[in-house]
């Protein structure tokens, strides 16, 4: 599908298989490409691309209307077909920092590209990729709740995951003693106040 106006939102050649990137930064770019980003989540058919679509993402962009936010869609084209759509807003913090995050956050759930198989071959990852860090002049990224098997962690790249954190709840490890009252004969006054504490949080 060629371009639907001769507007032309931030747009980029990249490799020799014809792949082209759009960038959106306004609802009023996000209109011009409502056809085709309705009819690539029509036909797609990967998991976890509801927060994604257009129909949410205009949504909540025109509901949240604030002066620190803006969009950063990346459309990836091969030829004229569109592949991928990566939803993206800029948020500037009162320090003047502009970090990407998923459009919707805090009420989008997960962070995902919207493809037409949930898949995308390494020329198209590099080519959203190179969007990214070239012309959203964002200082970070911050991808929150990515699902498992999601190009967007290819396309972020390894170096920039956070460790995974594990569901752990505070306990006491009392296998040293013959039982809780030779624990608390170990500490001062003030470590076993602090202990008491805690117990009383861990209920």
């Amino acid at each position: 599908m060629a371009n639907p106006a001769q507007t032309n939102p931030t747009s980029s050649q990249y490799g020799a298989d014809g792949l082209r990137t759009v960038c959106l930064r306004s609802l009023a770019d996000m209109d011009l490409w409502a056809a085709a980003w309705r009819a690539l989540d029509s036909c797609s058919s990967a998991p976890h691309r509801y927060f994604q679509s257009f129909d949410w993402c205009h949504t909540w962009l025109a509901s949240h209307p604030s002066k620190r936010l803006s969009p950063f869609v990346v459309l990836l084209f091969r030829g004229d077909a569109l592949m991928a759509v990566l939803p993206l807003m800029r948020v500037r913090s009162l320090t003047g920092i502009c970090v990407l995050r998923a459009l919707g956050e805090p009420h989008t759930q997960y962070g995902n590209v919207l493809t037409r198989d949930g898949r995308l071959a390494p020329d198209e990852v590099a080519a959203i990729r190179h969007a990214l860090f070239k012309a959203s002049s964002a200082d970070s990224i911050i991808a929150n709740y990515v699902p498992d098997g999601s190009p967007l962690k290819d396309i972020l790249g390894v170096e920039s995951r956070a460790s995974e954190l594990d569901n752990a709840a505070a306990q006491f490890d009392l296998q040293g003693f013959a039982s809780p009252q030779d624990y608390r004969a170990t500490l001062n006054k003030s470590r076993r106040r602090t202990r008491r504490k805690a117990e009383t949080a861990l209920g």
